[in-house]
C-alpha cells in the first residue's frame, strides 16, 4: 500500500469515527435524564473509545509531525484514555457480580455486553500504548536472547 493510500484510509477512517462519535452524543442527549446507570456508563465508554480512534486515526492521517511524534502521541493518549475505561470496567464488572436478584440469562447477558464493548478495546488500548514500547526495545536490544541487532 502506497503511503497515499494508507493516509486517504486513515483520513476515512478518522472521519467515520468522528461522525459515530457525535452520533453516540446526540443519542445520548435525546435519551436526557430517562436512562442512568450502566447502560450510561457503557455508551460513555465506547463514546471514549471512538473519540480515541478518531485521533488515532487524524494523527495518522497528518503529515503535520513526525510518523514517530504521531506513534508517540497516539502512546500517551492511549494511556489516558484507557485509566477511565479500566475503572469502567471495575465498576460495571462490579455491578455485574452485584446484581444478584437478576436472572442469570440478565447477568450473561449484560456481561458480554460489557465485554464486548468496553473490557476487549480497552485490552487493545493497553496492547498499543505498551506494545509499541516492547518494540522500541527489541529494536534496541534485539528480538531475542538480549543479541544486537546488526
Amino acid at each position: 500500500m502506497t503511503p497515499r493510500s494508507e493516509k486517504i484510509r486513515s483520513a476515512a477512517a478518522a472521519i467515520f469515527f468522528l461522525v459515530v462519535t457525535v452520533a453516540l452524543f446526540k443519542f445520548e442527549i435525546r435519551l436526557g435524564d430517562r436512562s442512568g446507570g450502566a447502560p450510561r456508563d457503557i455508551q460513555l465508554g465506547v463514546a471514549l473509545e471512538t473519540i480515541f480512534c478518531a485521533i488515532y486515526f487524524a494523527l495518522k492521517a497528518t503529515s503535520v509531525m513526525g510518523r514517530m511524534r504521531a506513534l508517540r502521541l497516539s502512546q500517551v493518549l492511549a494511556i489516558v484514555f484507557s485509566l477511565p475505561l479500566i475503572l469502567l470496567n471495575l465498576f460495571l464488572a462490579y455491578v455485574v457480580q452485584q446484581s444478584s436478584y437478576e436472572s442469570l440469562n440478565t447477568r450473561l447477558l449484560f456481561g458480554v455486553v460489557v465485554l464486548v464493548s468496553l473490557t476487549i478495546p480497552t485490552v487493545f488500548l493497553i496492547r498499543h500504548a505498551f506494545g509499541v514500547f516492547q518494540t522500541r526495545a527489541e529494536q534496541i536490544v534485539g528480538p531475542e536472547r538480549g543479541e544486537p541487532l546488526t
